[in-house]
């Protein structure tokens, strides 16, 4: 599976939890490669060797030989014309997450993708949710509502 971060502007905290976003979920065996989409590339650009330098996983058999050790970044980069435009005529600032995982889907089409905030890390496997992406399920970390049930005027904004 592939992990998807998006992280753009001035705040350098913003980036700093992305950074520590991705280092958490590099180990998993089950991610693939981390996608860091942001205008600021040139934070991020010594991530991209970390999984080259990554030592193989020792499980504790002293044998390290097929097992990998950390998934490789790639780095998307985007404008800030970009980010206006993803935005839509409304300009509704919360469909730039959606048009990065569009973007991702697109790049990436036949392999699972999980998109997580900046300030999310990794404590444990993510075994279960693999196994659930397998059979054809989607995971999200809660169910809020149903966007007909809601009374907000983000979403019935015209």
């Amino acid at each position: 599976m592939n992990l998807l971060l998006l992280t753009f502007g001035d705040n350098t905290d913003n980036h700093q939890q992305a950074v520590f976003a991705a280092l958490s979920f590099m180990r998993d065996p089950h991610i693939r490669r981390v996608l860091v989409v942001t205008d600021r590339p040139d934070f991020y650009r010594w991530l991209s060797g970390t999984a080259r330098n990554a030592p193989s996983i020792d499980d504790g058999d002293g044998d390290t030989s097929g097992k990998r050790g950390m998934a490789p970044v790639e780095i998307l980069p985007i404008t800030a014309e970009t980010l206006s435009a993803w935005q839509g005529p409304q300009q509704f600032f919360w469909r730039i997450k959606i048009q990065a995982v569009a973007m991702a889907v697109r790049q990436y089409p036949d392999q699972h993708l999980l998109y997580v905030d900046s300030d999310t890390f990794l404590a444990g496997s993510l075994a279960d949710m693999v196994r659930q992406l397998d059979a054809g399920a989607a995971c999200m970390h809660c169910f809020e509502n149903r966007l007909g049930d809601r009374n907000s005027r983000t979403l019935t904004r015209t």
